[in-house]
Parts: C-alpha cells; structure tokens; sequence
C-alpha cells in the first residue's frame, strides 16, 4: 500500500506544479503531454496492479526508490522548493539535480 501511496502522490505534484496562470498557460503544452501519457500508462491502475503481486525484484527497486528518497530526494525535493527560482530560469535547481543524478 505504501508504494500505491508514493505513485499517487508523484501524479498529485505534477498536477499541483504550476500554481499562477501564466505558470499553467506557459506549461499548457507540457502538461498536455504528462496527460497523454498518464492516459497511456495509467500510472494509478498500474501502481495498483504492482502492488498487489509478489515480485521480489520489484520488491528491492521500490525499497531502494524509498531509501533515496528518504535519504537524499526528499530533502532535495524541500531544497528546490524553498528556493524557488523563476519559471524556465531554473539554473541553480538544474545544478543541483544534475549533481545529485550524476553522483547516482
């Protein structure tokens, strides 16, 4: 259930991202694509059907997602959001996760 509970809430925060309405008009496009996709993959039902089998090699991904993220992503994740940057001028965010991605 708690993997079920992570996929929901990644899918909330791409919804919740663009909170102005230059935000969401400037975004349009993107976000037009985000919800082709999560058509396409229906991330809750697949969320879902992954959780209710036994897989162990899922098993140890999800396990190794939840410990970067309450090792390092989480607190990286509060980082970029109390240093908000304006909207496609995002430098120091994009240092940072290129820093974080290429320390994976």
């Amino acid at each position: 259930m708690k993997n079920y509970t992570i996929a929901s809430l990644m899918a909330l925060s791409l919804l919740t991202a663009q909170t102005t309405a230059l935000e969401r008009q400037a975004a349009s496009d993107i976000v037009k694509k985000i919800d082709q996709l999560q058509s396409k993959i229906q991330p809750t039902k697949t969320a879902k059907k992954m959780a209710a089998k036994k897989d162990r090699d899922r098993d140890n991904l999800l396990k190794r997602v939840e410990t970067l993220w309450d090792d390092q992503l989480r607190d990286l994740s509060d980082h970029i959001g109390q240093n908000p940057e304006i909207g496609f001028q995002e430098y120091e965010s994009v240092d940072t996760l290129t820093k974080v991605l290429q320390s994976f």
